[in-house]
This record gives structure tokens, C-alpha cells and sequence, in this order.
């Protein structure tokens, strides 16, 4: 990896400053909140005005669940290929930031992947039904449909958000061969957290009588923002980060806003040296979840374009340096 990891992308304002510091076996880099008033956003990469060619296509995961995505090609032969993977409660679009991203990524010459998880968008599956196992088959899925129909050489590179984050970094610690490098965007990775020690619902590792009758009855617990079913709440209880993460050996790439609400930036802070491999942390101040201002779920504010061009531009880097 470079060892050079400023992003030397927009002159910062007089009182912004960039940080590196050690962490563990990775690195934490701290991006400024930068002004967006003014002036042109250079990249290093020639993401705007550039469109890919794009493609529907259908497959199936390994349970047999139909699964929905859209392809993203380079102009010319593509030199690698990426799956792009949602969080949850969205689609495969991510608010439009996904698409950006793999204009980004076809511009730099990599074909992208970008699926709607089971029970998400246009894919198939139940909510209720949704465990992290299954997410993580999905993203394998995804990676096995790029390769076997475009005979690409080398394992795909995965990208995923929130909470599929801990899915990926699973399925890279299981699957080393299936995961070139790895980039988590503001990951959920601690998920008995997310799904049991979090929710008012559970004391002392057994779920209320109330609960267990909405599991009974209704066949989950609550929406959060999908419908929490009997397997999910099971599966977590086994899902440690402190020794999955161990097992992840792909180079990774950590990005999280600092104002994260949803996902603390703190969880990417803790569990960065826990990684078997090498591993960065890209902190961009000020920003919340989705690299976006507070309210702002279209993206249209300038702070917002700002930071998800720095984002696009660095993960591309990651993925083709």
C-alpha cells in the first residue's frame, strides 16, 4: 500500500488540517470538513463526465434466493471488478452515491457489481428471514456472477456499507480466496450489539415473553429498519468481531464520518488493529451517516458532494494502487 494516504485533493480552509497517526497495525487518517463554496473539485480520477456503461442483471444466491444488480463497465477491457453492497433499509443505489462510485470506479477501469441484498429493492426473500450468513452468501454470490460471466482473473474487490460491513469482513475471513481488497463505509461490525444487547426487549441474553410472542405470532420482533426475525437474533449471539476481524487478512480500507449517529465512528476506531492484515481508517469531520450533512438525504448539499467525491476518489486509489 502507498504510504502516502493525504488526500491532496481541495486546498483545506486556513484553520483545517489533516492527521495521520499509528494505530495498532493500521493507520487513522483524519480528513478535514472542507469548504465547498468556490472553487472546482479536482480528482485524481476522472469521475465526472464520464458515464459507464450499465446493465441489469439477475442471479441467484447460494440458497437459491433471486437476487437483483446492476453492472457498471469500463470503456475498454476491464483491469478487475468490484462488488458493491448496501446497507440496510436502501437499495442497491445507496441515495445515488453508489452509482457515482462506480462511474468512479469504471473511469479507473474496474467493472462493478452493485446487488440489492435479499429482501431488499428487487431481489427476493423475506425480511424476517434475513441473517448475516445469508448476507454474506450474497456478497460471495455476487462476486462468483462477475467472474464466471466475464472471466475476470483475481478475486473481486468488495465494498460495503453500514450494515453489511460486518458481512463482508465475515465473508473475507471465511473466504480469503473470494476478497481482493476490502473497503467498509461507516461498518456495522459488533452486531449482538446492533440486534441484542441494544434492544429493551432482551435482559441478561434471553428475550422478554412479549417479544418471544411477536416472534411467535407476527414472526419478528420490530422493524429497524427491517423486520428482525428468530435466526438474526440466534446468529449474533457467535458473530465476535474480536475474532472474525482477526481472521480478515485483505488489505482494508475504513471510511467513517466522525458524526455518525447510526454507527459510531468510535467502532471503527476500536476494532482497526484488530484486523489480521493491514488496515486504514479515513475519518472525514464533521460528516454523518452516508458522508452526508445533517438532514440532507439526497445528497444535494455542496459539504455533502464535497465529502463523497473525497471518498470516491480515495477508495478508487485503495483499489487500484
Amino acid at each position: 500500500m502507498a504510504s502516502d494516504d493525504r488526500l491532496g485533493l481541495i486546498p483545506a480552509p486556513e484553520d483545517g488540517r489533516a492527521a495521520e497517526g499509528a494505530c495498532g497495525r493500521g493507520r487513522s487518517l483524519r480528513a478535514p470538513r472542507l469548504s465547498a463554496s468556490g472553487g472546482r473539485i479536482c480528482l485524481g480520477i476522472p469521475t465526472i463526465g464520464v458515464m459507464a456503461s450499465e446493465w441489469e442483471v439477475r442471479f441467484r444466491s447460494l440458497d437459491g434466493t433471486e437476487l437483483a444488480g446492476t453492472v457498471a463497465a469500463p470503456s475498454e477491457a476491464a483491469r478487475g471488478c468490484v462488488v458493491l453492497v448496501h446497507g440496510a433499509g436502501v437499495t442497491r443505489e445507496e441515495g445515488g452515491f453508489f452509482r457515482r462510485l462506480a462511474e468512479g470506479l469504471a473511469a479507473s477501469g474496474l467493472l462493478s457489481l452493485r446487488l440489492d441484498l435479499r429482501a431488499h429493492g428487487a431481489s427476493g426473500g423475506r425480511p424476517q428471514d434475513i441473517t448475516i450468513a445469508g448476507v454474506s452468501n450474497d456478497i460471495r454470490a455476487a462476486g462468483d456472477q462477475v467472474r464466471r460471466e466475464w472471466g475476470l482473473d483475481g478475486a473481486p474487490h468488495v465494498i460495503a456499507a453500514s450494515f453489511s460491513g460486518g458481512a463482508a469482513a465475515l465473508h473475507a475471513a471465511y473466504r480469503p480466496q473470494d476478497v481482493g481488497r476490502l473497503v467498509l463505509l461507516n461498518p456495522r461490525l459488533d452486531y449482538r450489539d446492533r440486534y441484542v444487547d441494544s434492544r429493551p426487549y432482551f435482559e441478561g441474553d434471553y428475550i422478554s415473553g412479549r417479544a418471544a410472542r411477536d416472534l411467535d405470532e407476527l414472526g419478528f420482533t420490530e422493524k429497524s429498519p427491517f423486520e428482525l426475525g428468530r435466526a438474526l437474533h440466534n446468529e449474533v449471539f457467535y458473530l465476535d468481531p474480536d475474532v472474525y476481524l482477526r481472521a480478515v487478512r485483505a488489505p482494508v480500507l475504513m471510511v467513517h464520518g466522525t458524526k455518525d449517529t447510526f454507527v459510531p465512528v468510535e467502532s471503527s476506531r476500536r476494532y482497526l488493529p484488530v484486523f489480521a492484515g493491514q488496515a486504514d481508517l479515513m475519518e472525514l469531520d464533521g460528516a454523518q451517516h452516508g458522508f452526508a450533512v445533517h438532514d440532507d438525504p439526497g445528497y444535494a448539499d455542496p459539504q455533502t458532494q464535497v465529502w463523497q467525491t473525497q471518498v470516491i476518489e480515495r477508495v478508487t486509489r485503495f483499489l487500484t494502487s
